[in-house]
C-alpha cells in the first residue's frame, strides 16, 4: 500500500470513494452530500488550505482523508481533519489509522502546530477511538 499526497487529477476517483463509501454506511444522500463537500474542498480552495492524501492498492485509491487549514487570533498554523474515508471492501485493516499518521507526519513537517476534528454523530467503537485520540492534538 502506497500512501501519497492527493493530485487534482485523481478529483472524480477519489469523490467516487466518498460518495460509495457514505452511501454504504449512511446511505445514497449522505453518500452525494460528502462526495460533494470533497468536490468543493478540492476545486475552490487555495492548494495551501487544504491538504488531501491517499491510500493506493494495485493503482486505485482505497481510502483518503483531508485536512482544511482552521484559522484563529491570534493566529496558529491548525487543520481541521475531515472527511475520511476508506472503500467498505477495505475497512477493518487499519488503513485509516495509517493515513491519518501519514497526513499528521506531512502536516508538522508544513509547520502546523494543532489538529482538530469533529467526533460523528454516531461513530463505531473503531471510529469513536480514533476521533477520541485525535480530537485536538497538538503536533508540537
Amino acid at each position: 500500500m502506497r500512501l501519497v499526497e492527493c493530485k487534482a487529477h485523481q478529483s472524480p476517483e477519489i469523490q467516487a470513494l466518498f460518495a460509495r463509501t457514505f452511501s454504504a454506511g449512511k446511505g445514497p444522500a449522505e453518500g452525494e452530500h460528502v462526495a460533494g463537500l470533497v468536490r468543493k474542498l478540492m476545486a475552490d480552495s487555495a492548494i495551501e488550505d487544504v491538504l488531501s492524501f491517499v491510500a493506493m492498492e494495485q493503482g486505485r485509491i482505497v481510502a483518503g482523508i483531508f485536512f482544511s487549514r482552521l484559522t484563529f487570533d491570534p493566529p496558529i498554523t491548525a487543520f481541521l481533519l475531515s472527511p475520511v474515508a476508506v472503500h467498505p471492501d477495505h475497512q477493518g485493516r487499519g488503513i485509516a489509522q495509517r493515513l491519518i499518521r501519514f497526513g499528521l507526519e506531512r502536516l508538522k513537517a508544513r509547520g502546523a502546530t494543532r489538529i482538530f476534528t469533529k467526533p460523528a454523530r454516531k461513530a463505531s467503537p473503531t471510529r469513536a477511538v480514533i476521533q477520541a485520540r485525535i480530537a485536538s492534538r497538538c503536533l508540537c
